[in-house]
């Protein structure tokens, strides 16, 4: 008898026999799971999050672990270490972590004793007993943050080997603490990226004071708290709270303790975007700088080699917290840089940071919350302040976003470059004449339509599309007219699909909730003060 396969539908059966594989690819067999047999990788491996390892009659070689069988477990032993198959002594961990001259004075250093209680506070006394190992899971999110997007989105211009991140992710090796930081922040990202943002929603009530200690509805969509990968960015968070409390009791300050705080305050932006980042952000803060006050001491000469240093860990971390501090709180930068110092930090942050904005117009923002702190808490004579605030709006007019755009080895960034530092020109000019309450001159909404005019223009799926958060915000935020409104909402919207983080999805909240006083309230208080008095603490970087 003749065969009929391959004859049926033009050949459609062949095709799909060819799709189809005899035996089930090699991780669902490791896994003990039954496979659909699809080619070239199965359906249950790809949604599942692992690598297919494919139907070869060979099978292949994959690193598992330490080689040899584990020993058995001590009774009273201490936590293993991500990678080990025996317990290790506390000691024995501190002592991997590197750190070269970076000690503390003291663990009651200003600032450190309070991120101390709070890590205390926020830590059980042990850590779970998941995710000791290398295992699967664990190895699939470090692929994710190193290959697939977390390191991605970390720079508009990725430089490879050069990106602070893919260094930090090397860190994970010798220190338990990166280790289980970096899986936390991936599996937060990928819980994220399978729980899409449903959206407009319905508000009833304005957030409560965040000061006086009120709750805020943290609560986790269903869809969220029933993903996998929620379950393991939770257990790697408190283990890698457990290992910070233990780094920081023991006056440690290695690059691998700031790695770890830095990419803390990205967990909790896309946990809940709501307060928590401000203790990570302070704790950071005072790290550093206990930690400039060491290495000056013992040799300025060798800080200063390797702030200038590309990559320099010491150098990334001053800028990821000056760029990072574009929350509504008005934090004096002048009482932890000099201006030259200052200048020096937002000009490197500008070649290999997150944000796109350029050094100058970041410069004239920091300085506008410096004299609205001053503002606010001296005697000092309001005329010279004014006049300062005065200066400030004159070097912000004198730059040019075109001239800026054009000065890039690329010529093909141009465009993009122009379109995202002239929203970064009128929005930072917006949050001046809000921050210095100093009338604006000439019509607002008119600077506010071409302001959604360049971040129109910047394609979600362009490198420079990440650095459009803060700009879209506060533009959103002076916006009356409804089509500014809706393109704001549309622009954060295309942002939070690509961030996943909890930290936009409350940015549109607060704007939905502002859009809705204003329009009940038409001519009312400015926004800045509207969301200083009920207690936002936004981090929107």
């Amino acid at each position: 008898m003749t065969s009929i396969y391959g004859e049926v539908i033009d050949g459609t059966w062949a095709y799909l026999n060819g799709m189809i594989a005899d035996v089930p690819c090699w991780t669902c067999q490791r896994r003990r799971l039954r496979c659909d047999n699809l080619k070239p990788s199965c359906v249950k491996c790809t949604r599942a999050g692992l690598k297919c390892l494919g139907y070869d009659s060979q099978k292949p070689l994959v690193w598992v672990g330490r080689p040899g069988r584990p020993k058995k477990a001590v009774k009273g032993s201490k936590d293993a270490s991500p990678g080990s198959g025996c317990s290790t002594p506390d000691s024995a961990v501190a002592k991997r972590i590197p750190s070269p001259g970076n000690r503390l004075p003291s663990p009651n250093e200003p600032g450190v004793s309070e991120y101390l209680s709070y890590c205390t506070f926020n830590v059980p006394r042990q850590p779970g007993p998941r995710g000791r190992g290398y295992s699967i899971n664990s190895i699939a999110h470090l692929d994710y943050a190193d290959e697939q997007r977390c390191c991605v989105e970390c720079n508009i211009y990725e430089q490879g080997s050069n990106n602070p991140f893919r260094q930090f992710v090397l860190l994970r090796e010798s220190s338990p603490l990166v280790h289980h930081t970096i899986v936390s922040l991936a599996a937060h990202h990928r819980a994220r990226y399978s729980t899409p943002l449903s959206w407009p929603r319905q508000f009833t009530s304005l957030p409560t004071d965040a000061a006086h200690g009120e709750d805020v509805d943290d609560k986790a969509p269903t869809q969220l708290l029933a993903s996998k990968h929620y379950a393991d960015a939770l257990v790697h968070k408190k283990q890698a709270m457990h290992h910070l409390q233990l780094a920081l009791s023991r006056n440690d300050t290695s690059d691998a303790v700031i790695v770890s705080t830095l990419l803390l305050i990205w967990v909790e932006l896309l946990e809940s975007g709501y307060k928590y980042w401000r203790h990570h952000l302070s704790g950071m803060r005072a790290l550093l700088c206990s930690r400039v006050r060491s290495e000056c001491s013992s040799n300025s000469d060798k800080h200063d080699a390797a702030s200038d240093s590309l990559g320099s860990f010491g150098g990334y971390f001053e800028e990821a917290f000056v760029v990072s501090v574009r929350h509504l709180q008005k934090l004096d930068l002048t009482t932890i840089y000099s201006d030259v110092t200052l200048v020096e930090i937002l000009q490197r942050a500008e070649k290999r940071s997150w944000a796109g904005c350029p050094a100058e117009p970041l410069r004239i923002l920091c300085c506008f919350n410096s004299l609205s702190a001053r503002m606010a808490s001296s005697s000092e004579s309001k005329t010279e302040i004014y006049e300062c605030v005065v200066a400030l709006f004159d070097q912000l007019e004198s730059f040019s976003p075109l001239r800026w755009a054009a000065n890039h080895p690329e010529s093909s960034q141009a465009e993009q470059r122009n379109h995202l530092a002239s929203a970064y020109k009128i929005a930072i000019e917006a949050y001046g004449h809000r921050a210095s309450h100093v009338r604006g001159v000439g019509d607002m909404e008119k600077k506010v339509e071409e302001a959604v005019g360049h971040l129109e223009k910047i394609n979600p799926q362009d490198s420079h599309f990440k650095g459009c958060l803060w700009p879209a915000f506060v533009i959103g935020a002076e916006a009356r007219d409804d089509s500014h409104r809706l393109a704001i909402t549309s622009i954060l919207l295309n942002m939070y699909d690509l961030l996943q983080a909890k930290s936009v999805e409350r940015g549109l909240e607060a704007l939905e909730r502002l859009w809705r006083r204003q329009s009940q309230l038409p001519g009312g208080r400015c926004w800045l003060d509207i969301f200083y008095e009920e207690g936002e603490e936004l981090l929107l970087v």
